[in-house]
This record gives structure tokens, sequence and C-alpha cells, in this order.
């Protein structure tokens, strides 16, 4: 039997809980993860998607702070979702289908003028990808989109600036 056909006749559960403390919510001594054959699942079980459930995201971060001048920079990646339930979801969005991973790059500095007056600017998308977020608010005419259920993209890269001042 291939790995890919005996993996794909399984479901893996996830469980909270695993070795913690008996302090840490009351969920010592569970199984962190168990494997169920489909085989064994009930007549009700399902394994359909649920609607309106976002990729898996990672964001990596660095920051550097100085006395007066700060750095930062920001990788977001986001997986591909392909389990979706078309049609479904909520009076805000349904799911439109699958959707492509991406993954964007963000840049900031700032200088501290004194203990109030900080001026910051960055750039968000500094490699301007063209993506679209899986969870859009695309076909919701409520909120300013066409009615037509189509995934909108993101903006490209966007430069900004900003002032903060503490009172």
């Amino acid at each position: 039997m291939k790995a890919g056909s005996l993996l794909s006749s399984m479901i893996l559960e996830i469980m909270a809980g695993g070795n913690l403390p008996s302090n840490v919510m009351g969920l010592a001594n569970r199984p962190v993860a168990s494997i169920i054959p489909k085989s064994s699942m009930t007549a009700t079980a399902s394994i359909r998607p649920l609607p309106q459930m976002p990729p898996l995201e990672a964001r990596l971060s660095a920051n550097w702070e100085g006395q007066r001048w700060s750095a930062g920079a920001l990788l977001r990646a986001v997986t591909h979702q392909h389990r979706v339930a078309d049609g479904q979801g909520n009076v805000v969005a349904q799911d439109l289908g699958p959707s492509a991973g991406f993954a964007t790059f963000a840049l900031n500095a700032a200088y501290r003028f004194g203990s109030q007056l900080q001026l910051s600017a960055g750039v968000d998308n500094l490699f301007d990808r063209a993506y679209s977020e899986h969870l859009n608010l695309a076909g919701s005419a409520d909120f300013g989109f066409p009615a037509d259920p189509v995934r909108i993209n993101e903006p490209g890269r966007s430069v900004w600036m900003k002032l903060n001042y503490r009172y």
C-alpha cells in the first residue's frame, strides 16, 4: 500500500491537551492527536469541509530598536485553501472556491524626535505580489463590493507614513 493511499484512508483528529501540567486548563494526560481509520466512522459522521475556514498562515518578523531609530521587516506566508464548502458561509461572505497561497514582505522604519513625537514610514507588499485573501468580503454588496461572487485582489505595493504624538 502506498503512503498516499494509506493517508487518504485515515483521518487525523487533533485534540487539546498532551502532557501538560494539571493547572493548565485541566487538560493533563489527554492525547494530543489520534488517527482514526475512515472505516471505523459511523454513518452519521461527516468529513465535509466547514465553510469560511482560513488557510494556515505564518508570520516571521524581525525588529531592531535603537535610541532614536527603529526598523522592522515582516514576511507573511499563507498556504492555499482547497477544502472549501462552495456556496456556504454566512451573511457576510460565502466560500468562493479554492484559493491560492501567497507570501508578502513588508519593511518599516521610524525616527523618534523625543519622548512624545515619532515619524514612521514603510512599504507593504514590497514585491507587488497580486494575491487575494481566502476570506474576503467579495460578493457582499453591504460593504460596497460587487454583488457577484468574485474574488477581489488585495492592494499591491503600498507606501505609508504616520506621525505619532503621545501626550
